[in-house]
């Protein structure tokens, strides 16, 4: 039986390996990376505009789904709540793996460059970037994919978002995905533009 709740301290470790197994790798998986991404959701436990909920079946986390104000990014959240434990993981990473750092800063700096740019979705105005929701991120276990998991974790989140009075959220999906991309299509999401490799679709919450 599936079933969706809220993430809790236990499931760090299971949520760190499903990231780390599922997700477009950052850093080889090692010690210090699975150490960070801990770090990053642990950060969802403390971040009252933040939202994690895990899927379970027979008590095994088969998925999760996080939802966080866009101006509150995870990493930079991660970074003010523990900022000791952040640090040391990543100075060990660029240690570890000097030429994936190097390799990541032209999309870093691509980043910063277009959450300050003046062009926004004109369908949505400039608060798209700062008071809207993003779904960010979502892993299905890969035996699980094509399920209902997917669905059931989106609509759990949605009703959160409905709660508190949002009307819209978005998220940001690799061009090269075609599989997630006609899955978010079918739960309702459009596309508004691009972003380099990626596109952003948003959602209207009814």
């Amino acid at each position: 039986m599936l079933n969706i709740r809220n993430l809790e301290l236990e499931d760090l470790p299971a949520v760190a390996k499903l990231h780390i197994d599922h997700m477009p790798l950052t850093f080889p998986p090692c010690r210090p990376y699975f150490n960070l991404m801990k770090l990053v959701y642990s950060s969802f436990l403390v971040n009252e505009e933040g939202m994690c909920y895990v899927a379970t079946m027979d008590d095994t986390i088969v998925g999760y789904v996080c939802f966080h104000k866009c101006s509150k990014k995870i990493y930079t959240t991660a970074f003010k709540n523990y900022p000791v434990g952040f640090c040391c993981n990543v100075v060990m990473l660029l240690l570890r793996f000097p030429v994936f750092f190097l390799n990541g800063v032209p999309r870093v700096l691509r980043t910063l460059r277009l959450s300050r740019s003046s062009e926004q979705p004109v369908t949505y105005g400039s608060d798209l970037w700062k008071e809207d929701y993003e779904l960010r991120p979502m892993v299905v276990r890969r035996d699980k994919q094509g399920t209902s998991v997917a669905d059931r974790l989106i609509s759990f989140g949605e009703k959160t978002l409905m709660d508190r009075g949002e009307k819209n959220y978005f998220l940001r999906v690799r061009k090269d995905n075609p599989r997630a991309i006609a899955f978010y299509n079918k739960v309702g999401f459009s596309t508004v533009r691009e972003e380099g490799i990626r596109i952003v679709m948003v959602k209207v919450v009814k």
